[in-house]
Order: structure tokens, then sequence, then C-alpha cells
């Protein structure tokens, strides 16, 4: 395991196991594998889609595992819980991004870092097109695929 990872507490073990770096490379690997495949049933160039983890619940020492595998950009849907952790994690180059369900966007500034606000529009590609050119760093709404059939918009 990485040398920056703390010990792992009994509830850490219990939720991700003993290895959690093998954990999020087995996941990671599935994950991707999955995102691949379903582009290349969707006719997407798989550089067109980008995997947001959101990491509601998962506890900043934990993330140190996921970055130590790639993963550099995650979601996290409470401003209070974002700015935990990237204190937490700021020896760390993560991009952060807010995921909220309502229609606001914003920027919001955590230790010298701008954190975009990405939202689910609950509405139409009209609801959307404003809110796409006001995201900073994510730029595309696009249409959610069938399995996120209850949100109506998500990041591409």
């Amino acid at each position: 395991m990485g040398t920056n990872n703390p010990p792992l507490s009994p509830e850490d073990v219990e939720r991700f196991g003993p290895n959690p770096l093998t954990r999020f490379r087995t996941n990671l690997a599935s994950v991707e594998e999955r995102i691949t495949l379903a582009c290349a049933r969707a006719g997407r160039d798989r550089a067109s889609v980008r995997l947001l983890p959101v990491t509601k619940t998962v506890p900043a020492q934990i993330l140190r595992y996921a970055f130590e595998v790639g993963i550099s950009t995650f979601g996290e849907n409470k401003i209070q819980e974002a700015m935990s952790k990237c204190e937490a994690l700021h020896d760390l180059a993560i991009d952060w991004s807010i995921v909220c369900t309502e229609a606001v966007v914003a920027a919001v500034e955590i230790g010298g870092r701008q954190l975009a606000v990405a939202c689910f529009c609950t509405g139409s590609a009209d609801v959307a097109a404003p809110i796409q050119a006001r995201l900073f760093p994510l730029r595309n709404l696009r249409p959610a695929a069938a399995s996120f059939a209850h949100v109506p918009w998500s990041l591409a």
C-alpha cells in the first residue's frame, strides 16, 4: 500500500476490505471495461466519456487509495463534505466537482482551488444549455443512460 495511506480502522476494513488499493484497482478496471463496452454499443468515442466517482460517505483517507490507482477527479454532493475532503487531501492533485440536484450553477473556492458545481438538470436541453455554458471545468451535459432514468441529464 502507499506510503501516505494511514492505517485502516476496523470500520474501513469492514467497508473496503483489508486492501482497499487492490479493491479500487479491480473495481476501476471493471468500470472502465463497462464504459468501453457501452461506448462501443452506442457508437461513441471512449474519449468522449468521463468517469466522475462521487465520494459520498467515503472517508478522505480511503480516497487516497483511489487516487493511487489513477482516479484524480472526484465529485461530492455536499459542499461541507467537499471542503473537509479537499483540506484532508490537499497534498494530492485532485480535481473536485460539486454535484447537485438543483439548477444552481456556482463556483466554490476551497483551499485555493476552484471547484466546479455540476448540476443535473430536471428540465430539457433548453434548461441545460445555459448551465452548460457556465460550467467550469465540466463542459458537456448529455441525456443520461437508461440506468440513470431518474436523472434526465448527466455529465458526459
